[in-house]
């Protein structure tokens, strides 16, 4: 018969799901929150799709960040064309920026949506999960 996992039961679940996500040593953690680090390879284990996830999550976050902070470069660059006196060079500028505002509309679903995950990844897990021994 399976038997409980003792870091789902764990009363400080979610900050040693957070030091695994983190990519912390099972050892590590192990010694700081008490617990075996057998228990914590199981638990892993069982949890690999969501750390996984989080992964994701965090990767995608920074690119959106650094997605939006070049599109706000790209806009500046592309405002200062739209005065500059040559009307073929202006009518592009007008398009890149047009362009550009669709894209961010794109940028602000996608972080709509990572913190939509974000939130669901916090959420507490069935505590007690069980594993197969």
């Amino acid at each position: 018969m399976p038997r409980t996992c003792t870091i789902c039961a764990h009363a400080q679940r979610p900050a040693i799901d957070g030091e695994l996500v983190a990519g912390r040593s099972a050892p590590k953690v192990a010694a700081k929150y008490s617990v075996s680090s057998d228990a914590l390879t199981r638990h892993r284990a069982h949890i690999a799709p969501a750390v996984i996830e989080a992964g994701r999550l965090k990767v995608l976050s920074g690119a959106t960040t650094q997605l939006c902070e070049a599109t706000a470069d790209a806009v500046a660059t592309l405002r200062r064309n739209l005065t500059c006196g040559n009307p073929q060079a202006e009518i592009r500028a007008a398009q890149m920026v047009l362009e550009l505002a669709y894209r961010g509309v794109e940028v602000e679903e996608l972080a709509a949506r990572i913190d939509e995950l974000e939130t669901l990844f916090k959420e507490p897990q069935e505590p007690g999960r069980r594993y197969a021994a």
